[in-house]
């Protein structure tokens, strides 16, 4: 993945040194925008108005430090990758740094190579930073596709326990997410079932789909019948299955119908 013009905010209350810093990374890096500012403070108020990809702020400066600054920016819902660069190489402030949620941790150095360590950890948490962001939007945009489907949707794991459901399904049978995630199958199906849905449930780790009609048994101990179409999930790389994408159709209704048709 390659990123270009990122923008960057280097925070550090030594002016000679983030005059050093400013200067090395333009080197290193042609495609960096990079602003500075000298405190915790202003950088905050900066970053009420301006985004930025990537942040790198000393640890010790007068006032807030650069911990405070991590935290602060969490508390306000900031997740902008932050990488710590500071003079301090204690191990403790290391830990503490990256414990607090910081990407990356680096000792200062006017030696060259320190930065172009820091070009690469700015490179590498900014497109860590856009993945995320990437996956989120692609989670938010599979949930509402799930939400509104007219037909129930789960995910059972490679033992026949539910991983997901979206919430058609949850309507169907009852349950909350709580209540039925972690539950095996046989939760919902009635005893005279039972043989069926296991002999359709030991064709899936060979690969085959199957499709049938169940009456299912809801939370209330009410029996419906219902479509079922299950699908086997493999992983990408091992070829092992991981589990069954299955698929609820409500068909109470129809076969109603179908038993007042008189012919």
């Amino acid at each position: 993945m390659k990123i270009k013009n990122l923008k960057i905010l280097l925070v550090d209350d030594e002016p000679e040194f983030l005059e050093i810093s400013l200067n090395f990374l333009k080197k290193a890096n042609e495609n960096l925008e990079i602003e500075t500012t000298s405190s915790v403070k202003d950088a905050l108020e900066y970053l009420q108005n301006k985004s930025f990809d990537v942040i790198v702020s000393d640890y010790q400066m007068y006032g807030l430090n650069g911990l405070d600054f991590l935290e602060k920016l969490r508390e306000n819902g900031n997740t902008t990758p932050l990488i710590i660069f500071t003079g301090k190489g204690r191990e403790e402030i290391a830990i503490r740094a990256l414990n607090s949620g910081a990407d990356f941790y680096l000792q200062k150095s006017s030696d060259p190579y320190v930065f172009t360590e820091l070009n690469h950890f700015i490179i590498t948490s900014s497109e860590k930073n856009l993945i995320n962001k990437r996956y989120i939007e692609l989670l938010e945009k599979y949930k509402l596709v799930m939400t509104n489907l007219t037909e129930g949707v789960a995910l059972e794991d490679q033992n026949g326990k539910f991983i997901y459901a979206n919430q058609k399904m949850l309507d169907l049978f009852e349950y909350s997410e709580e209540e039925l995630y972690g539950k095996h199958w046989k939760f919902l199906v009635p005893p005279e079932e039972f043989e069926k849905v296991l002999a359709e449930s030991k064709k899936r780790p060979e690969g085959f789909e199957s499709s049938y009609e169940l009456v299912a048994l809801k939370k209330s101990g009410e029996k419906f019948k219902i479509l079922i179409k299950g699908t086997p999930i493999f992983s990408k790389n091992e070829k092992k299955f991981t589990g069954t994408l299955v698929v609820f159709t409500d068909i109470t209704y129809i076969r109603e119908l179908e038993s007042k048709i008189i012919f």
